[in-house]
């Protein structure tokens, strides 16, 4: 499979990506849309290159659309065929065609990106707007995938939810961990257990997509969820500091000299649709500072049953990989299981030496599955 960049004007985008050109073609009876886009095989040095494009695409290949001027909209397809000559883009868009787009490019399930243009150039890592088409290669191929992951349409997907499940998932932990009395009588226990297996790899732990473990459920239970795991951890490590720090390996003077900050402290959760994260561009959510040194945590939640994987956004993977390099500097996830009943802590090591560099860089997000974590990774 291939991966083409391309650019046009608004104007174009939306009389060729946004409308259907079935009706032009004599494909008005299949069931799917079909749309079309023209490029011009071009003059001088960029005809032969524009011109092997032309003939090297495939049925399968995929192309990437972006907007000159100001439109920071992103749109992709999947390239059916193409054909050479300016009588079907004119068929299409009418005798006012420019004869120098000779070229047509039909394309099937076009879809809109949640990421801007100004984002897409910086993870192709160029430094001005790439002009004309252009083929994507090395790097390039494995960053547009993961822009790629990122639609308008699964979006809507994720928001097709069960507003009965959140509302009762909402009620149940609001009820529970935000109401002291009640809170207090629920205490988490260590857990060590996550059914290992003993390799650990970039294939075989991670996928650069979304994960699917929040389906069916609001943004808001969601975010309840993870500032109620945020919550319990913080309370676990100030109610443990002294076992926590020992079963970390990490020495200190005096104990009541350890500090725990958790960036959320002072959170209302009546009102968290209208809170903002103060975890967000820190990489983590709680820490311990003692003696000269940081402990970072990244919490990770679940509502029923194990944390079975988890997201990390590119932030997080960057920061967990300086802090291997960091002698003062220690961090892990911290893993709260089944915030239903009887929630459990695991903390998981740093495991960034793992990835490369490269690896960490191509994507957005990473979700990682927690059991195919090597046992020396747990604590």
């Amino acid at each position: 499979m291939h991966y083409y960049l391309t650019r046009g004007d608004e104007k174009n985008i939306k009389s060729s990506i946004l409308t259907p050109i079935n009706k032009h073609i004599g494909l008005e009876d299949i069931n799917e849309e079909i749309y079309g886009w023209a490029i011009s095989r071009g003059a001088g040095k960029n005809k032969q290159k524009n011109e092997r494009y032309s003939k090297e695409m495939r049925d399968g290949d995929k192309i990437i659309i972006w907007p000159k001027g100001e439109s920071k909209r992103i749109y992709s397809g999947t390239i059916v065929d193409t054909i050479i000559g300016i009588d079907i883009p004119k068929k299409i868009w009418g005798e006012r065609t420019d004869s120098k787009y000779d070229c047509a490019i039909f394309i099937k399930g076009v879809k809109e990106t949640t990421i801007d243009k100004k984002d897409l150039i910086e993870r192709l890592g160029y430094k001005g707007a790439p002009q004309g088409i252009g083929e994507l290669k090395g790097q390039k191929v494995e960053a547009i995938k993961d822009v790629l992951k990122y639609t308008i349409e699964d979006r809507l997907k994720e928001n097709d939810i069960d507003e009965g499940k959140s509302a009762l998932i909402e009620k149940n932990l609001v009820g529970k961990y935000w109401n002291d009395d009640k809170n207090e009588e629920i205490k988490c226990s260590w857990s060590t257990n996550l059914n290992n297996q003993s390799s650990m790899d970039d294939k075989k732990i991670t996928k650069s997509k979304k994960s699917h473990r929040i389906k069916n459920q609001s943004s808001r239970s969601v975010k309840i969820i993870g500032l109620t795991g945020e919550k319990k951890a913080n309370e676990f490590i100030c109610d443990n500091k002294e076992e926590v720090l020992a079963k970390l390996g990490i020495r200190y003077q005096d104990i009541n000299d350890v500090k725990v900050n958790w960036f959320n402290t002072n959170i209302e959760i009546e009102n968290v649709e209208k809170e903002s994260d103060k975890s967000v561009g820190k990489g983590y959510d709680i820490e311990i500072l003692v003696d000269g040194k940081i402990v970072k945590f990244e919490v990770k939640s679940s509502y029923e049953g194990d944390v079975n994987e988890i997201v990390l956004t590119r932030n997080e993977l960057i920061e967990m990989k300086a802090s291997n390099l960091n002698n003062n500097e220690f961090y892990y996830i911290l893993l709260v299981s089944n915030l239903k009943v009887n929630p459990r802590i695991t903390i998981v090591k740093n495991f960034s030496k793992e990835f490369s560099e490269d690896y960490l860089s191509i994507s957005s997000k990473h979700v990682v599955y927690i059991n195919k974590i090597s046992s020396k990774y747990i604590v």
